[in-house]
């Protein structure tokens, strides 16, 4: 389970709209996320390159997480009102590494 200081401040990072700077805080070096119906990105690197290309294209993002934040074991659910839920599986090296594994 992470510990409770983890997921707050990788929620409070979010909701500053720093997502690729979350990204390098918080995502393992061989984490994976998928959007939509495109092909998985791996790695932290790439999320991280993701993010930055979407805010660049964004004129404006708003992040906002809609609690409760569900947790149940290693297993977190974050909703985010504007259309994306991101799912993180977060496993026990999570709350001694303070790194989320995406």
């Amino acid at each position: 389970m992470p510990m409770p200081e983890t997921l707050e401040s990788f929620i409070a990072m979010v909701e500053r709209n720093a997502h690729a700077e979350a990204c390098e805080a918080f995502y393992t070096e061989r984490s994976t996320m998928q959007e939509n119906q495109s092909p998985p990105r791996i790695g932290r690197d790439a999320h991280v390159a993701g993010e930055h290309k979407v805010m660049a294209r964004a004129r404006s993002v708003r992040s906002q997480c809609v609690r409760p934040v569900l947790v149940n074991g290693d297993h977190v659910v974050i909703h985010d009102p504007h259309g994306r839920a991101r799912l993180a599986a977060l496993g026990g090296r999570a709350h001694r590494r303070r790194n989320l594994l995406l």
